[in-house]
């Protein structure tokens, strides 16, 4: 019997060549789910171009054909696969699209293709020049550089945000539009302004910014086919301590008085930081740590006599707000959360990575909101395990807050065995149910791609949401990219 192939098929197959298109069922069923147990949206064909010309070739054919398009990365999302059509939709992978194109040492930037993984990318900087760029913390080894961009708030949190500040650490982006044409943003080199600008990537010089529109987009607008990032030399020298605290009081307050001071003008004596509650101290060292409020801390320096300077003037910040500093088994945590080489939070740690799959429970509150936030969402966690019956020895967490003199993050990371079905299907029930009760109080995750984006939607006022409207028929008229997201 001849096989029917998906109706794009061979006019695909002429852009990228038939061994970089597949419509057979297990292909696109590989491709239709994220890291979660969220139902599967199986796509009809998937596409795997090599270059802007393939790129720009396959919008123009779902341009002329009205088929859906779905962007694909590492396919590390949390909120479940884009909708898209099913039975029809197209799935461009970009993970062939995997070059460094710049390295710029004297302006400090580098320019990737979306394809490329953060962490080869982090890794190939590091190694041949002792730079890295603001990097994911997890999940640190499967996101792509166009999915990090697309799919976090400002691209992506790091373990350096409180150093670095809030950025901008995107410089600019290169992409292909929804109805076909390239846009490059950031007043680099050839592309506002048709004279080659002097210093690249300079913000506002000739025009708007309008780079952000495309971080955190969600691959509303367009295809992300390049990136590029600001560079950071590498910390000669790291340095952590834990710090314990009798109340959570005690240690908010010394929390946010480290939060205040301004790396870019004074000693910054917390780069990192994460507050943690008893619980998760516990769960953490399996119970050699007291169970007490605690603040990791981490620092980074030219030497050592620089982190010594740092941790000294933590020491006496934290010593006047009433903390001290923790036992051994806390302070040996604090430095495998810091140092990258032991695990640290970028494959969910040493410690946490060997305690089973996971499911997050994390909002952004503003600044003044996170300790309601962290206390109202450990009462509604307790309550719903409560009522749907899970127990203690079914599930273990974690539970921290992070952030700076704006806003943070709390997160409750539960974890579990994955071959307990039904228990992985309560939580799932809880993970969804936890998202609208936050939404409803004005606290959003800070991760931008499925149910996420049609729950932020549901919120926008009606003049947002029409201007979100205006920009999405202007960049994608026919409505090809992503359907489903954010509700259009």
């Amino acid at each position: 019997m001849v096989r029917t192939h998906h109706p794009l098929y061979h006019e695909l197959a002429c852009i990228v060549g038939p061994k970089y298109v597949s419509d057979e069922d297990f292909v696109c069923y590989a491709y239709s789910r994220d890291s979660t147990p969220y139902p599967p949206s199986v796509q009809g064909i998937v596409v795997r171009p090599v270059s802007l010309e393939e790129v720009v070739s396959i919008v123009q054919l779902a341009n002329q054909t009205r088929t859906p398009i779905i962007p694909s990365g590492g396919r590390a999302s949390m909120f479940g696969a884009s909708p898209g059509l099913p039975g029809k939709g197209i799935v461009v992978d970009m993970t062939r699209m995997n070059k460094i194109v710049e390295v710029d040492l004297e302006n400090m930037h580098v320019t990737v293709e979306a394809g490329l993984g953060k962490a080869e990318l982090n890794a190939r900087l590091l190694r041949n020049y002792g730079l890295e760029i603001h990097n994911a913390q997890m999940p640190y080894y499967a996101v792509t550089v166009g999915g990090h961009t697309s799919g976090m708030a400002h691209g992506g949190g790091s373990l350096y945000d409180p150093a670095h500040g809030p950025g901008p650490y995107i410089l600019g982006v290169k992409v292909v539009l929804g109805n076909g044409k390239v846009v490059e943003t950031g007043n680099g080199p050839g592309t506002i302004s048709t004279t080659r600008i002097s210093s690249p990537y300079t913000h506002t010089r000739v025009a708007p910014e309008v780079t952000n529109l495309f971080v955190g987009s969600a691959g509303l607008f367009g295809i992300l086919v390049e990136v590029t990032y600001l560079m950071f030399r590498s910390p000669k020298v790291r340095a952590s301590e834990a710090y314990v605290f009798d109340s959570f009081e005690d240690a908010w307050k010394t929390y946010r008085e480290m939060s205040k001071i301004d790396g870019a003008l004074y000693i910054q004596a917390p780069s990192f930081k994460v507050l943690a509650s008893p619980e998760c101290m516990s769960a953490l060292t399996f119970g050699m740590a007291p169970k007490v409020w605690t603040i990791f801390t981490g620092v980074y320096a030219l030497d050592e006599e620089e982190a010594d300077l740092k941790i000294k003037k933590a020491n006496e910040m934290v010593e006047r707000c009433g903390g001290k500093i923790g036992e051994s088994a806390a302070r040996e945590m604090a430095g495998v959360m810091i140092n990258p080489e032991k695990g640290g939070l970028r494959d969910m740690g040493a410690t946490a990575g060997t305690m089973g799959m996971w499911v997050l429970f994390e909002v952004c509150p503003p600044a003044t909101e996170i300790p309601e936030c962290f206390h109202t969402s450990r009462e509604w966690l307790n309550k719903r395990f409560k009522e749907l019956g899970v127990s203690e020895d079914e599930v273990s967490r974690t539970e921290f807050l992070l952030g700076d003199v704006t806003g943070g993050v709390t997160s409750f990371i539960i974890y579990y065995d994955s071959t307990n079905l039904e228990l992985e299907k309560k939580l799932y029930q809880m993970h969804r149910e936890y998202y609208e009760w936050a939404a409803k109080r004005g606290w959003f995750p800070d991760v931008n791609h499925g149910l996420a984006t049609k729950l932020m939607a549901r919120y926008w006022t009606p003049e947002f949401y029409d201007f979100m409207r205006t920009l999405k028929d202007a960049l994608d008229p026919n409505h090809i990219m992503n359907p489903g997201i954010y509700n259009f």
